[in-house]
């Protein structure tokens, strides 16, 4: 079953490349039922990405509304990789301590910092904290 999060990421990559498009052409090229494409576009109106009008969606234009993390964990995911991959080749040295925020960016840099020596990394990201916990333990590291 897919996600809600994925159904209107999806739904917004259609717009992004048919910024107005019909209701049912939207349908047929996500294969959802009309029940759920609905209660996503209500998701999607209501977060002041989309207008709907008389069987039509349009994309509106980009605006500053959040989205959730879960939803933007998933968004442009290659590119945060490479980020974090950068990071912890270039910047990140031996001997450090690291302030790791929240972002979801930063989700990606445990993966990338196995590779280095007594680093200490102080967070209020639970998820960051436990991802690193395995990769940092045995190379005198740490969370904190």
């Amino acid at each position: 079953m897919v996600s809600r999060d994925d159904r209107v990421l999806h739904i917004l990559k259609i717009l992004n490349k048919h910024p107005r498009i019909s209701v049912k052409r939207l349908i047929e090229l996500t294969g959802e039922s009309a029940s759920t494409m609905r209660r996503d576009l209500i998701v999607l109106e209501q977060s002041g990405k989309v207008k709907r009008t008389f069987g039509m969606v349009s994309l509106l234009e980009n605006t500053n509304i959040e989205f959730a993390s879960p939803f933007r964990y998933r968004t442009h995911v290659e590119e945060k990789k490479v980020i974090c991959r950068l990071l912890a080749r270039r910047v990140i040295k031996d001997n450090q301590a690291l302030f790791i925020d929240p972002s979801t960016t930063t989700a990606y840099l445990p993966n990338y910092l196995s590779e280095r020596q007594n680093v200490k990394v102080i967070t209020d990201n639970l998820q960051f904290a436990i991802a690193a916990r395995d990769c940092l333990k045995t190379k005198n590291s740490g969370i904190i």
